[in-house]
């Protein structure tokens, strides 16, 4: 039943999680979501919360309130599956806008990684400074070359729709801001980019 295959979501092989995720949003359907919502709100096992997280959100019941509560788990890898859900959203809400900004300020840089790489999907004008800051934070030292490529191509998606480049002209920007424009604007294929 759906309490027997929620409860197993903790198992400790990936492929039995993932056929159980399978069964749960395949069989079970709608009357696995009060089972996920319950077992989210009290469970403790990042594997079992990673997977059910999942599944809620595949049967359209993860609300603002319990992603918002997994951006700010204490398991990174939940936080990370929080940004990828993000990620996955076809629009995005201020709640949920205001949530892949604030993944930039993650202490773990996979799941800023996975912030920027959600950012990329949903092109705001309240991303492009947020980007920008994270992107002159970035430490050369660290030689972390896959999230600098990530923010970028976050960076040129926020350039693309009408009107964003220009939504820029009223702020002051540093030098270095310019230059990451700059950086970037090569890969728009618009008339404000050129």
């Amino acid at each position: 039943n759906a309490q027997q295959l929620v409860d197993a979501l903790g198992d400790h092989n990936l492929t039995n999680r993932f056929l159980i995720m399978n069964e749960i949003t395949d069989r079970i359907g709608k009357d696995a979501i009060e089972p996920l919502k319950k077992m989210l709100a009290e469970s403790k096992d990042p594997l079992q919360i990673r997977h059910g997280m999942w599944d809620l959100y595949r049967l359209g019941g993860l609300d603002d309130s319990m992603l918002e509560s997994l951006a700010k788990n204490d398991d990174a890898g939940v936080r990370v599956h929080a940004m990828r859900i993000l990620e996955e959203m076809p629009q995005w809400n201020s709640t949920q806008l205001n949530l892949a900004i604030a993944g930039l300020k993650d202490s773990d840089p996979l799941v800023q990684r996975c912030a920027a790489a959600a950012m990329q999907f949903h092109p705001h004008v309240e991303c492009i400074r947020p980007l920008l800051a994270f992107r002159d934070a970035i430490d050369p030292a660290a030689q972390d070359t896959h999230l600098l490529y990530v923010v970028r191509m976050s960076l040129r998606e926020q350039f693309k729709p009408e009107g964003a480049l220009e939504s820029l002209a009223k702020d002051k920007l540093s030098d270095k801001d310019i230059l990451n424009i700059a950086d970037v604007l090569l890969a728009v294929p618009t008339s404000g980019a050129a």
